[in-house]
């Protein structure tokens, strides 16, 4: 298919189909399917896009079972673009750094690699081991505000500027991001150990019962790391509130206030765990729920 709108419905099976600038939709079925751009991007099953001029244009897509790919590259650098995107079951590919705009990605259980442009992006695949990366581009004002929702596995996250709400399934997952407001849920389980690194923003980090690794920027911070033995990194944080659940804790960096909420069902003992926190003899240590303190030793 040439330039111009189109339109394409087609029965389960292996699909390629190419087309040129325009409003697209294709409804391919199950089926490996590869729907490409003749600008030089390749896509999986149903298409629309649209330039600055046009923010209400969408890029619909709905695909079955089966391994799709969708390739809507920088090739189209600098158009407003509104995907919405529902794969099905299968190892899916969707690159959809052609502009910015608004996201909705939405695909089942498997593998998937999902690359998406600066925008509001709300994705929510399903289990397995997926690779979600928010590019960075410099188009002005463009805001970026993310919802990510995964399933079990060892999902890897990378993120930008902007506001960024996470919840990932059980794994060993690996999110990463710059600065903002970050909200992240982790549910690791024993063993699964799961990495968390900002930079400067608000954060606010739920771990579960893996051995996590935590790297924040300055802002003010609130962690609950759960069980396991946990390393925190704090760079410049105004206030860190970090609830202990048990496990050997660590926490190292510049913190202005260390709030530190106890949990009443953990026991704090050279038998079950303990915490070490290393903070500026200059600085604030509050430390709540428990009723007694043996003993508290500033470096």
């Amino acid at each position: 298919l040439g330039s111009g709108d189109s339109t394409v419905n087609a029965s389960d099976g292996d699909d390629t189909i190419s087309v040129g600038f325009g409003d697209h939709f294709a409804d391919l079925g199950d089926g490996n399917n590869i729907y490409s751009f003749i600008s030089g991007s390749n896509t999986t099953q149903d298409g629309t896009y649209a330039p600055v001029s046009d923010p209400g244009t969408n890029l619909t897509i709905i695909g079955g079972s089966g391994n799709d790919r969708i390739d809507h590259d920088g090739t189209w650098a600098g158009y407003y673009v509104t995907y919405n995107i529902t794969l099905g079951e299968g190892d899916n590919y969707f690159n959809g750094n052609a502009g910015f705009g608004t996201s909705t990605i939405t695909a089942g259980n498997g593998d998937d690699e999902i690359y998406l442009s600066r925008g509001t992006n709300d994705i929510r695949l399903g289990g397995g081991n997926n690779l979600i990366t928010l590019q960075q581009h410099n188009f002005s004002g463009g805001i970026s505000n993310n919802y990510i929702e995964t399933g079990s596995g060892n999902d890897a996250i990378t993120t930008g500027d902007g506001t960024d709400t996470i919840t990932a399934g059980s794994g060993a997952d690996t999110i990463n991001g710059l600065s903002g407001d970050k909200t992240v849920v982790s549910t690791g389980l024993a063993g699964e150990a799961v990495s968390v690194v900002f930079t400067d923003g608000l954060h606010d980090i739920s771990t579960g019962a893996s051995n996590d690794y935590i790297v924040l920027g300055s802002g003010n911070s609130t962690i609950s790391a759960g069980l396991g033995d946990d390393t925190i990194y704090i760079t410049n944080a105004a206030t860190l509130t970090l609830t202990y659940t048990g496990g050997l804790d660590t926490v190292n960096g510049t913190v202005g206030a260390l709030v530190l909420d106890i949990d009443p069902a953990a026991i704090i003992d050279f038998s079950t765990g303990y915490l070490v926190a290393t903070i500026d003899a200059a600085n604030i240590l509050t430390v709540t729920g428990i009723t007694d303190i043996a003993q508290v030793t500033f470096i």
